[in-house]
């Protein structure tokens, strides 16, 4: 954000991290900085969006938490032509699975917390820029605003990249089985995977990417199956981190959303019967037998 000046306005993934909505909303627009929320997963609606000022777009290649796709090329050759920066937050998917630098992208970001670290012990944020000279202008920011991680949170992010390929293949294998299997529960109203056939999203992938990450967001269909499932899962442990080995269940609407208005909430889906749900390198009967007898709880 200290790329752009008082005046500038971005277009921004309208279901976007509730972290990243606060940053812009809550620190940077009394800077005078302007924000547009807006459906990233259709090129379209992000060109109507385009203002004489607008100087970028910041877009995340699977949202949070409702996991729509962006087609990062084809809005990366729409920012080129209008002469803005195509930024893109790539946590879900990482560079294994997609590769926004090559398609087009010019800056990158990464929660290097979740999967790049990949153990839930570090804190750690990546910036990726494929132009040297806006790398350079990236790393005077980051130098002048104190934005370095220490020795130590380094070697752990350095010491998770090394199985990153292992632990999502297995995560990816996990989350598969799960989405088809709540996908058929009779508790389960929707199941937001895009490795599931009919996801909206589901062709792009296979095109663009090299797998459909490990994330899934799933609707149950009342809102007291929401504290059963919370409370009463073993395995799986209700915190609000992801992307490590252990599976972990959060309740978006109250906890990583909780700063976007109600009504945006509503509107966008984020609802008090969604569950996101990270899916670690258990055994992945184990994770199904967890969810199965959560559901089958006191308060079925």
């Amino acid at each position: 954000m200290f790329l752009f000046s008082q005046g500038d306005h971005l277009i921004v993934t309208e279901d976007l991290y509730g972290g990243s909505y606060r940053l812009f909303e809550k620190l940077f627009q009394q800077f005078g900085l302007t924000f547009s929320y807006v459906d990233t997963s259709d090129a379209d609606l992000v060109r109507q969006a385009i203002r004489p000022n607008t100087r970028a777009l910041f877009v995340e290649s699977l949202t949070n938490p409702l996991l729509k796709v962006a087609d990062i090329e084809k809005l990366s050759a729409l920012c080129k032509d209008r002469g803005m920066l195509c930024i893109v937050d790539n946590t879900f998917l990482t560079p294994y699975l997609l590769r926004c630098l090559d398609q087009g992208a010019d800056i990158t970001v990464y929660s290097g917390s979740k999967y790049l670290a990949g153990h839930n012990d570090t804190v750690c944020g990546l910036v990726a820029v494929k132009d040297p000279v806006l790398a350079e202008q990236v790393y005077f920011h980051q130098n002048g605003a104190g934005a370095v991680l220490g020795p130590q949170d380094s070697w752990l992010t350095i010491r998770g990249m090394k199985t990153l390929t292992i632990r999502l293949d297995r995560q990816q294998e996990n989350a598969q089985a799960l989405a088809r299997w709540l996908s058929g529960h009779p508790k389960v109203g929707k199941v937001y995977y895009p490795g599931l056939e009919g996801h909206p999203g589901h062709e792009l992938m296979k095109r663009r990417g090299r797998g459909f990450g490990a994330m899934i967001a799933f609707e149950v269909i009342k809102p007291q199956l929401v504290d059963q499932l919370l409370m009463k899962t073993q395995l799986i442990s209700f915190a609000e981190s992801l992307g490590g080995v252990e599976s972990l269940i959060t309740f978006p609407q109250v906890q990583t959303h909780a700063d976007i208005e109600p009504e945006t909430l509503e509107r966008l889906g984020i609802n008090n019967l969604l569950l996101r749900l990270s899916v670690g390198i258990e055994d992945k009967d184990d994770l199904i037998a967890d969810l199965a007898q959560a559901f089958e709880g006191e308060n079925a």
